[in-house]
């Protein structure tokens, strides 16, 4: 079985070899986003190209596990077979800094540099030297885990979350987190290679009553819309977040949320959650039998539509996977408008026009 490998990130591979004046170089751009071009110069030479040549030509068995909190972990997972290991995929989840994005970028390149597929994730705002920035990094990832991991379990991928590197509260996060969605939490405390596994426990969030009985309100939420603090009574305090009288998800929130909307969302097409969409009979009629998956897809656009119909309606705004935009000429009688369904496999678009300041999707059909 081939595995899903999400690795926290730190910059270990940085520190672990770094003299006393590169230390204090290091502590001084470590919760920096942006560097200019002599310090950036200064990085490259006296740190960063250091440790690219201490693992250049080495392979992750023989890897020395001091080089760094990351490789010390990765060794301890791979497999007695290097074959094997290039059967596995690697995110490094990095935090948004610059020199964080740089370790990941080093760590990415050596494993790709062994036939391994391995990406580096960055997750906007994930920094420790901001509170709100904090929240807001651990809200997307959050939003991370529960869109990208799903997939490859239906792929039989085992996931594993490898937490040996990056700082506490980024750990503290991945924590909950793979106890709900990878097979097992591995990681090496320092200076040992001795490997601690924590297999996924039997946690199970609920049926999902509470977002069924106000699901137009938690899709508000979920897409991150204005919602009035004081519409929001009856949900758990632990699920939300206020700013000036409105109401948000935390980073639990939208968790709860994410996990159930995947449960939900595949039963069958919902109302819309805008008073600005209205889902026409000959669209709902025409999504009656389409799969889980599908539902699941076509219930996401209709939120970016009515995201999209209740923002400034900037272009920029338009999400890529939306793709919202007027018809030309005449293709479907009575729609003047198009966004996607789905664009992989047996590709679908649905088709629509405004009333007003209401759009009405009226037919679901193939792309033109």
């Amino acid at each position: 079985m081939p595995r899903l490998i999400v690795s926290t990130c730190g910059i270990s591979l940085f520190l672990n070899r770094a003299d006393p004046e590169a230390r204090k170089q290091l502590t001084q751009i470590s919760h920096a986003k942006t560097i200019d071009s002599h310090t950036e110069t200064q990085f490259q030479e006296t740190i960063m190209a250091p440790a690219v040549r201490r693992l250049t030509g080495v392979a992750l068995r023989q890897a020395d596990p001091a080089l760094s909190a990351e490789i010390n972990g990765l060794c301890g997972l791979a497999s007695a077979d290097p074959a094997t290991d290039r059967r596995d995929e690697h995110f490094l989840l990095a935090s948004d800094t610059w020199i964080g994005r740089k370790a990941g970028e080093v760590l990415v390149d050596w494993l790709r540099q062994q036939g391994i597929s391995a990406t580096e994730i960055v997750i906007p705002d994930l920094v420790v030297n901001d509170l709100d920035d904090f929240h807001a990094g651990i809200d997307a990832l959050v939003k991370w885990v529960a869109t990208t991991i799903p997939g490859y379990r239906d792929r039989q991928y085992r996931v594993i979350f490898h937490l040996t590197g990056a700082y506490k509260g980024l750990m503290g996060a991945m924590v909950p987190l793979g106890m709900l969605w990878a097979d097992e939490i591995a990681y090496r405390f320092e200076n040992s290679t001795v490997m601690v596994r924590i297999p996924r426990l039997p946690l199970k969030i609920d049926d999902g009553e509470l977002v069924r009985s106000r699901l137009a309100l938690f899709r508000r939420l979920g897409w991150g819309g204005e919602v009035p603090a004081s519409e929001v009574n009856g949900i758990p305090e632990a699920l939300l977040m206020s700013l000036d009288g409105c109401a948000g998800l935390s980073a639990w929130g939208t968790l709860y949320w994410q996990t159930v909307k995947e449960i939900l969302y595949k039963e069958r097409i919902w109302d819309s959650p805008s008073p600005q969409v209205i889902l026409g009979r000959r669209f709902l009629e025409a999504s009656d039998g389409l799969p889980p998956r599908r539902r699941f897809d076509l219930n996401e656009r209709i939120d970016e539509l009515a995201r999209f119909l209740e923002s400034d309606r900037a272009p920029g705004r338009i999400p890529s996977s939306l793709r919202f935009k007027p018809l030309q000429g005449d293709p479907v009688p009575g729609c003047t408008h198009e966004f996607y369904a789905w664009s992989d496999g047996d590709a679908r678009r649905c088709f629509g026009r405004f009333e007003g300041s209401i759009f009405r999707v009226e037919v679901l059909g193939k792309h033109l």
